[in-house]
């Protein structure tokens, strides 16, 4: 609970910022942090070349697995982009798809034309509770499928510096778990254990009087 009380407030401090230029947290002059709404100009596009790497095109893309909406399991799609000043690659969060096509996931991504500017939020890996050992699945067959996000796994696996964080096109929220949520399990549980430790007590007690 304190926790999540944490996170939400970190989230309404970022919520509250004015959007800063994506060049200027790539670069340092702005400390990156968890929610921070940033500015994605003209010359931050999405490289959409097929040889961005010498590969092909599925070899940008990335499927986080696990990932429910409404009901149903499925990915959320990821690629790589960077600033053209900035050696560094980037992850950009696509969007959620049940079956995604190799083919296809390069139109699952938001189009970055030049002249424009859109508005994205910094968010953070983190390595959650899992029985894999790795980050992604093997052998690697792109599109690669990710169990969770790892930046310094894709780093090494693309033989380039990734950030440690990524670009998100909707608002942070927090899980449906909100904090009052916690609590009352809490409250609940505790009950519960104190009503089995009476229960107890009182067998226990009936037991030693039987014996006497």
């Amino acid at each position: 609970m304190a926790e999540k009380k944490a996170i939400a407030a970190a989230w309404a401090i970022e919520d509250a910022r004015a959007p800063v230029p994506l060049e200027d947290v790539l670069s340092g002059k702005v400390e990156a942090k968890s929610g921070m709404p940033v500015i994605i100009a003209s010359e931050t596009d999405a490289d959409t070349d097929a040889d961005y790497f010498g590969l092909p095109y599925g070899t940008h893309i990335f499927l986080l697995d696990n990932q429910v909406m409404q009901g149903q399991v499925g990915y959320r799609v990821f690629r790589v982009a960077k600033l053209k000043s900035i050696d560094s690659l980037i992850l950009i969060q696509g969007e959620w798809q049940l079956n995604p096509h190799p083919a296809l996931a390069r139109h699952l991504l938001p189009n970055w034309e030049k002249g424009t500017q859109t508005i994205g939020y910094l968010k953070f890996a983190s390595k959650p509770f899992t029985l894999q050992t790795t980050s992604y699945e093997t052998p690697i067959q792109w599109p690669l499928v990710l169990h969770w996000i790892d930046t310094k796994a894709i780093s090494e696996l693309l033989d380039q510096p990734v950030f440690p964080f990524w670009i998100q096109w909707e608002k942070p929220q927090l899980p449906a778990m909100t904090p009052e949520k916690h609590l009352g399990y809490a409250v609940q549980w505790f009950i519960f254990a104190g009503l089995w430790i009476i229960y107890w007590g009182i067998l226990f007690c009936r037991r030693k009087k039987a014996v006497h």
